[in-house]
């Protein structure tokens, strides 16, 4: 750890030296040169697991960070701008001379600035991973002297500098444009699997009753509503999608959908009052009588007290017994049913070797159903064309399993892996955080010192899992997964 820190110290003096010289040939004063070291200084210092707090909020809210830059970017290329006029200094020059002088510097700072925002990412996941972060932390300072470099600092061409400034901030904002998007597809697409898969399962039986009536095969096909509701679902256009279920008349597709909204929207008692009105009046032949318990348990298991125990535990149970009984080959319900199990596994427990048997078993079910059920087709019906569906749900929930399994090299391959596709998912954060933690006790018990690097990741992922969960829960009402993560974070915070 010495060794690291006398590295960083060396490095930043000799950002310092270059600023200094690099400006003193350049004629400016020593103010402007003290100021293009500070931002190396204070990622330096936010760094720090002592600001994991910070660094997490600036990681979920991307948005605020990069229009802040780029605000910051454009009022200073305007400060520049009127103290070096650039029309006044080139008015000499023709326009096509102009143009690709402005071009020139504009794309030089937009390149500079995209870059510099892929270090940042790059130094993030290092974090995350918990891997060393000194190569990451190097490669941003060496990208800041070239920064230095190419800004136009001889006193010929300083009036070029607001035009620099400008493309920095944009590359930086071109780049979280770009980003953003990649996510938004991810998550409409996660969303849209779970709908999508849901509602196959209520298609087969209505084609499968519809056969049995009228003689013929049918085929899977959704109604323009159902389509118009899976995507203001996927979109998680809330408010449009209430208004439309409401004009709608109710079939299964949209009832499920409504429920599959309220719990997105945190909503479990309404959920749950719609769905005992169902089990109380239904028909012991109904064949989507599976999702109604499924959905139950689901909405039950947010409902906890303030130690982050389910408050009718019994009741979740119950109603995936009933589920899976019903339907043994439910992808949802069985990777449901082997997260509760897998969330109360414990070492201890006189039967810790069933439970684990068990959820497993559910699992490779779950992953064997999901080999062999024709998702791209209703995917397809829905959007107008074949997409792949993301897998984010499964990877995490298999890794999981396998974690509290004991399972643990192959657990963290799954959950990085999930972390990757999908950086929104909460649940994977968290997850990668208990695995951090059974490392430590792992250790712990080998008499082996424990590296710091576990904790601090540990810590930052659990930090991001909670600001993303507070970022969802509009209302406050409190999650499964933040209760959770507070409850692990205060204990990794005890480990020396």
């Amino acid at each position: 750890m010495f060794k690291f820190k006398s590295y960083n110290i060396i490095l930043y003096i000799l950002l310092s030296i270059f600023a200094f010289v690099w400006w003193h040939i350049n004629t400016l004063p020593i103010w402007i040169a003290l100021l293009t070291i500070v931002p190396p200084f204070l990622a330096e210092f936010f760094s720090s697991i002592r600001h994991s707090k910070m660094l997490a909020y600036t990681y979920t809210h991307r948005k605020r960070f990069a229009y802040s830059i780029f605000l910051l970017c454009t009022l200073s290329a305007i400060l520049y701008y009127f103290l070096y006029p650039f029309h006044i200094v080139y008015k000499d020059l023709s326009y096509i001379d102009k143009f690709i002088l402005i071009t020139q510097f504009l794309l030089q700072g937009a390149i500079v600035g995209l870059t510099i925002r892929i270090l940042l990412l790059n130094l993030f996941a290092d974090m995350i991973r918990a891997k060393d972060v000194h190569n990451a932390k190097l490669l941003i300072m060496l990208a800041w002297i070239v920064f230095i470099i190419m800004f136009p600092l001889n006193e010929k061409h300083r009036s070029i500098s607001s035009i620099y400034l400008l493309g920095f901030g944009l590359g930086i904002y071109m780049h979280y444009a770009i980003r953003l998007q990649e996510k938004k597809n991810v998550l409409r697409n996660r969303l849209k699997m779970n709908i999508l898969t849901m509602i196959e399962t209520i298609k087969r039986e209505q084609i499968n009753i519809a056969e049995e009536k009228l003689g013929h095969k049918e085929q899977m096909i959704l109604t323009s509503e159902e389509i118009e509701a899976v995507k203001l679902y996927s979109n998680q256009k809330w408010k449009k999608l209430s208004a439309y279920i409401r004009e709608q008349n109710e079939t299964p597709t949209i009832f499920f959908i409504q429920l599959s909204m309220l719990r997105m929207q945190h909503q479990y008692e309404a959920a749950l009052e719609l769905i005992n009105e169902k089990l109380e009046n239904d028909n012991i032949h109904e064949p989507f009588q599976h999702y109604y318990h499924l959905h139950y348990a689901l909405n039950e298991c947010e409902r906890f007290n303030k130690n982050g125990e389910w408050v009718s535990r019994e009741k979740i149970f119950h109603h995936l017994n009933q589920a899976i009984k019903i339907e043994p080959n439910c992808l949802l319900t069985c990777t449901t049913y082997a997260l509760c199990i897998a969330s109360e596994l414990s070492v201890d427990s006189a039967q810790y070797d069933t439970e684990r048997g068990r959820a497993m078993e559910l699992m490779w079910n779950a992953m064997k159903i999901n080999e062999n059920k024709p998702i791209r087709r209703i995917v397809g019906y829905a959007t107008g064309m074949t997409i792949p569906v993301t897998s984010t749900f499964l990877l995490d929930s298999y890794g999981y399993i396998l974690l509290k399994s004991g399972k643990r090299k192959f657990a963290k391959a799954l959950i990085l892996q999930s972390l990757f596709q999908d950086p929104t998912f909460s649940a994977t954060f968290y997850h990668l955080a208990e695995w951090y933690y059974d490392y430590f006790i792992q250790q712990s018990t080998l008499s082996e010192p424990i590296n710091e690097n576990w904790r601090q990741a540990a810590i930052l992922n659990l930090q991001i899992a909670i600001e993303l969960e507070r970022s969802n829960d509009k209302e406050n009402k409190g999650t499964y997964i933040f209760v959770k993560s507070r409850k692990l974070l205060e204990k990794i915070k005890k480990l020396a």
